[in-house]
């Protein structure tokens, strides 16, 4: 019972860990990440 346990809460802390790194990484490109806009006029 022990092991089935610790095996099932090392599952479910490796599931958190990267739904945490995929939300962090959202989370930067959202917010956080420069990107350049061009607001020249062309003239044609």
């Amino acid at each position: 019972m022990k092991k089935f346990l610790k095996m099932i809460l090392c599952i479910m802390g490796s599931f958190l860990a990267v739904i945490v790194v995929f939300w962090i990484c959202i989370s930067y490109t959202v917010n956080y990440k420069k990107t350049t806009c061009i607001t020249g006029i062309s003239h044609i």
